[in-house]
């Protein structure tokens, strides 16, 4: 068996593992960052996480910057406010904003995770990718990528050429057009094999936004 049949076969057993999640947002992307698999409940989390778009390329390009290419990926927005974008503020809170004189006892928000800001989620999708490169050999695809979001983001330029560690874990806001504002956590495995493949999973990171993931995923066709 070829390599590239062993990486087949393996994404195979992935997606008959993934696919059937109806609960749980997950994604695996490749050495590149390149997603390859995604189950129905993070396709609906945000149209990023799909089969063939390029997590970096979405963060750093604004839509239509991608690499000269025919392709629709090329064009996704980014699940989350541009690492080139200022940052806005998101209400996250659960209680109520204003006292109410009904209340017995003071309201308290449960405690949430902040999402980073955008300069934050850059730094940490360039760290992802640099660890990735630590761990595998650099290829083509590698110099292609680094090369064309260095000439075309300066934001990734920066990043690359500083220092930072890739966290496999952390929290990501979303601002979902049906079922509002999502703080999602994250947690990132290896998938064991020499594919250089990633396991993303998410899940609400407070209360509210889990309310609103399972929300979103009752809505989905059955």
């Amino acid at each position: 068996m070829s390599a590239t049949d062993g990486a087949d076969h393996r994404r195979v057993l992935l997606r008959r593992l993934v696919l059937p999640w109806r609960t749980v947002p997950a994604v695996v992307y490749d050495r590149h960052l390149t997603v390859r698999i995604a189950n129905d409940l993070a396709r609906a989390v945000h149209p990023t996480f799909r089969p063939g778009t390029n997590l970096a390329r979405a963060a750093f390009l604004r839509a239509g910057d991608g690499p000269t290419s025919d392709s629709a990926d090329d064009r996704t927005p980014p699940p989350w406010p541009s690492a080139t974008e200022p940052t806005r503020a998101e209400p996250t809170a659960a209680g109520p904003t204003r006292a109410d004189p009904t209340a017995v006892g003071p309201t308290r928000a449960e405690p949430t995770p902040a999402p980073p800001g955008t300069a934050e989620l850059g730094a940490r999708l360039a760290a992802e990718l640099r660890r990735s490169l630590d761990e595998h050999h650099e290829d083509r695809g590698y110099v292609e990528l680094v090369g064309e979001l260095a000439a075309r983001s300066d934001a990734f330029a920066r990043l690359w050429a500083g220092p930072g560690d890739a966290e496999p874990n952390g929290s990501v806001g979303f601002a979902h057009p049906a079922v509002g504002h999502l703080v999602l956590s994250y947690h990132r495995f290896g998938v064991p094999g020499p594919d250089g493949d990633t396991l993303l999973l998410w899940h609400g990171a407070d209360r509210v936004s889990s309310e609103r993931l399972a929300a979103l995923a009752d809505s989905l066709p059955h």
